[in-house]
Formats: structure tokens, C-alpha cells, sequence
């Protein structure tokens, strides 16, 4: 089962499964697994690419097991970037190495940071997108450039105001303070590619909090011999691949009563491999079999990246919540079509509040009052006073209305009737809780406000640049120290 530790802080919660204490086993499992010579990927064994894949990509010696995770090179959450700091703690625990995936072959969605407006009265608060770069066609990551230099770089100087009403400093006004537009950026657009500066940019505070985590884009590792033995066989064999692949799918619909054609991902279609082809421009094709273009323009899906990553690249893979739903598929499809049992894999994940003071009211007392509010219509005898039920006119309700529960009227028109005159005495009732009624609603529709503005206040999903480094960093640091076993 799952298990949930607690961090330090008031807001920090994580999300294991399964816990850092088993991961050393599991690590070694997953070693005897893959060292296989009777499992063919091209004319290679798996066996054979593994040892290929350390000498040519990723240099780690043989008795060093290879931990990884991966990202696209966003502005994440926390909850995603505590993935990075267990990679590590767990290396160090089992005196392996660590690696980052930054998923460049996925296609930028968004150039906008959300950022919650604060204010004293809860109906003013919102979340406001601010962009950090123009709006531009899917384009992926790996070709991605920054469009609007003077839109990134003065993203620090347009927050400042904002930040005047937080109680705390952000990361971010340090972190663009470097970005100034001056004659180090009068260069072609194409040498700032958007992928690089955030990557490095979040290098830089994972050094500077003792991380050292080693990045391998996506796009890096297809130009390399594993990686196209890889893609060829699959290409070869894209008919049995895709019967399998949908076959898994369906599966995991069925599973989970999923009635959707493209959650977690749609079927390949006839004929159609499970990788992107990228045009001249950047953006992403589908591909399909007999592929003849440039073989160096073929990246992995979601699912094949997994697959190459977790059977062929490394020995560990640490997921999101996300990426180990759909990575339930990845494990069928290994058990069916490579006819071996899937290596384990951890979900890592997490939830850090910015420290914002909370408005008094939250969605539970919503709730609550809702249904107080409900049962002061339906059941108004419940909140009469003392004083109320000793005057004599509604003493005399209270004792028709109980007379009318113990009755049971056998016949149709019977119930009808005896229906009409519970509802007859409970509208007899309802004026003398009305007071209590406008209360509640006066109250309810505080509450609701309030409610609101804290789930804006509460939301896990802003980005780490938001984030005050004295909350930040323990809570990061944590998660490293719980994967070393320290």
C-alpha cells in the first residue's frame, strides 16, 4: 500500500509508493530482471544494449546501479521537483547514480506563470497568467527559442508589484534579476532556447541546496546506437507492437472504467508506430510504417520513452502520480510483447502550500452550513429554542407532528394524504426558524467567498520560483534525506 510521510513543514505532505525502504531491493530485482541475453531487440539482446547504453550514453560503471526520473524542462511545482531530490537520495543509498530526463521532445503548452493576487478581502482574489514569452504554433522544446527576449526578461520587474502584498519573498525576483536585456543577448533568437535557461536555471538552486543531479535530454540520447536499435525493431514489428499496445489499453479502460479513446492515451492506429516525428519547423507528426525519413527525426512517446528508459537506459525509474498511472500500460506491454516481468518503478510526489495566512472559512464549513441550511428547511422542529417549544401554539405542532410519524396509512390515497400534512406542519414551522435561516445564508455566502479565495491561496501546482527558499529547500532537502535512509 501506499504510504504518506509527513515533511516537517506545516504544509509539506509526500506521496511514496512504494516506500524508500524498499528501494534498495527492488533495485537489485530489477537488475537480475534485465540482465537477460535470451531477450532480441534487433540483433541485439537486452542484455547487450544495457552494457551498450553505459559505455556510449550514460558512462556509469556496471556495479553502479543508474537511478532516473525526468520532467519536461517547465517552471514545475514541487510536488514534481521532490522527484529529482529522492533520485539522488536513493543513489546515495545504494552508492548508485542519478539522472535527469529533460523531456525536450515534448511540446511547450504553455508561456505563462500562474500567480495568485493577494488581498485583505477574499473576493478579490484570483489567479493571474502572466507571460513570460509570446505565444507561439506546438513547437517542442528541443527548437523552442525564447520569441520576446524583452517579455522573458522583465517577467521579475512586472511581479513586483504583486509581490508587495505577500508576506514572504519569492525565489523569482532573485532568479530574473539576471535576466537584464543587455549586449550578452544580441544574438541570433536561436542560441536561447527556452529549455536550456529553465533547466539551468533550476540547476543552479539544486547546486546551490548540495544536488547534483546530471541532465540527459531526450533529444540527446536518439542520436545514440541504443536508441536506434530500439526504434528500428519496433518499426520492423509495428503491427504486433500495436495489437499488443491497444490490447493493453483496453485493458486498462476496462480496469478502471474509462469510457474516453484517448485516456491515459489513444490506440495507435493501423499502420501507426509509437513515436513522434518531427518536421523542419519543430512540431510533431505521427509516424507511420514503412517510415523513409530521417531516422534522426524520430523521438519516443510517453510510453516509449518509459519503455527505453526503464528496460534499456537505467536500472530505476521514479515517476509522478501521472506518469505511473499510465506506466500500469507500459508494464502489460512488457510482460506481453518482451515477455518479461517489468522492472518496479516508484511514484514520488508532493504538496507544498505557499504561506499564505488562510481566511477562517474553508470548503468543509461550506458543507457544513449547506446542510444546516437544509435541514433547517426539511426538519425545522430541530432548531427551535427552549423558550420556543414551551409556547403553546407550536407545542401543539410539535405533538401533530409527532403523531404523524408513528402513523402508517396502508392505502395510496392514505400516504398522499398523510404525505400533505407532514409537509403542512413543517411549513407551519419554518417562520419561526427564518431568523436562523437569513443567518445561515448570511454566513453560507461568507464562507463560500472565503472558501474560494483559499483554494487559490492553496493550490500545489504553482511554480518552485514562487516559493520563499526558507520553505522551499527544507521541505526539498527532506525528501532527499527520507530516500538516503538518514
Amino acid at each position: 500500500m501506499p504510504r504518506r510521510y509527513r515533511a516537517p513543514q506545516k504544509n509539506g505532505e509526500l506521496f511514496i509508493d512504494p516506500p524508500f525502504d524498499a528501494v534498495p531491493g527492488l533495485i537489485e530485482e530489477n537488475r537480475r530482471k534485465l540482465d537477460r541475453d535470451d531477450v532480441r531487440i534487433g540483433d541485439n539482446s537486452l542484455q547487450g544494449l544495457r552494457y551498450e547504453s553505459r559505455m556510449t550514453v550514460t558512462g556509469v560503471p556496471l556495479n553502479k546501479p543508474i537511478i532516473l526520473t525526468g520532467h519536461q524542462p517547465e517552471l514545475f511545482h514541487p510536488g514534481v521537483w521532490v522527484k529529482n531530490f529522492a533520485a539522488v537520495g536513493i543513489s546515495d543509498r545504494v552508492n548508485g547514480r542519478a539522472a535527469f530526463l529533460t523531456v525536450d521532445n515534448d511540446a511547450v503548452h504553455s508561456t505563462v506563470l500562474p500567480v495568485p493576487l493577494v488581498n485583505r478581502y477574499p473576493n478579490q482574489i484570483r489567479i493571474q497568467q502572466i507571460p513570460f514569452d509570446r505565444t507561439e504554433p506546438d513547437v517542442t522544446y528541443e527548437f523552442r527559442p525564447i520569441y520576446d527576449l524583452d517579455q522573458f526578461c522583465t517577467l521579475g520587474d512586472r511581479l513586483l508589484p504583486l509581490f508587495e502584498h505577500w508576506r514572504f519573498r519569492p525565489l523569482l525576483p532573485s532568479i530574473w534579476k539576471h535576466f537584464k536585456r543587455d549586449a550578452t543577448w544580441e544574438k541570433p533568437k536561436q542560441e536561447f532556447l527556452l529549455a536550456d535557461i529553465l533547466t539551468q536555471t533550476r540547476q543552479n538552486f539544486e547546486e546551490e541546496i548540495g544536488l547534483f543531479l546530471p541532465p540527459s535530454s531526450i533529444s540527446d540520447l536518439t542520436h545514440n546506437y541504443p536508441w536506434s536499435v530500439f526504434v528500428n525493431h519496433l518499426l520492423a514489428d509495428a503491427d504486433r507492437f500495436a495489437a499488443i499496445h491497444n490490447a493493453a489499453l483496453a485493458d486498462y479502460r476496462k480496469r478502471n472504467k474509462l469510457r474516453s479513446r484517448t485516456h491515459p492515451f489513444p490506440d495507435l492506429a493501423p499502420n501507426e508506430a509509437p513515436f513522434w516525428v518531427l518536421d523542419e519547423d519543430g512540431k510533431r507528426k505521427r509516424c507511420f510504417v514503412p517510415y523513409t525519413g530521417d531516422p534522426k527525426a524520430i523521438r519516443p512517446r510517453a510510453l516509449t520513452l518509459t519503455l527505453f528508459a526503464r528496460l534499456i537506459l537505467g536500472d530505476f525509474f521514479i515517476h509522478g502520480i501521472g506518469g505511473g498511472k499510465y506506466d500500469e500500460v507500459t508494464d502489460q506491454i512488457i510482460r506481453d510483447y518482451f515477455g518479461i516481468d517489468p522492472p518496479a518503478y516508484q511514484v514520488v510526489s508532493g504538496t507544498l502550500h505557499l504561506p499564505f495566512p488562510l481566511f477562517p472559512h474553508s470548503g468543509r464549513d461550506v458543507k457544513q452550513l449547506e446542510r444546516t441550511l437544509r435541514d433547517l428547511h426539511w426538519n425545522p422542529h430541530r432548531h427551535l429554542t427552549f423558550e420556543q417549544k414551551a409556547r403553546p401554539d407550536i407545542a401543539a405542532m410539535l405533538k401533530k407532528q409527532e403523531a404523524l410519524v408513528r402513523m402508517r396509512p396502508i392505502s395510496r390515497g392514505d400516504r398522499r394524504q398523510h404525505f400533505r400534512d407532514q409537509r403542512a406542519v413543517l411549513h407551519d414551522l419554518q417562520p419561526f426558524v427564518a431568523d436562523r435561516v437569513g443567518e445561515i445564508e448570511r454566513e453560507l455566502a461568507v464562507a463560500r467567498t472565503e472558501a474560494a479565495a483559499n483554494a487559490v491561496l492553496t493550490r500545489r501546482d504553482y511554480s518552485w520560483v514562487l516559493y520563499p527558499k526558507d520553505v522551499l529547500f527544507p521541505f526539498l532537502k527532506r525528501v532527499q534525506s527520507l530516500a538516503a535512509g538518514v
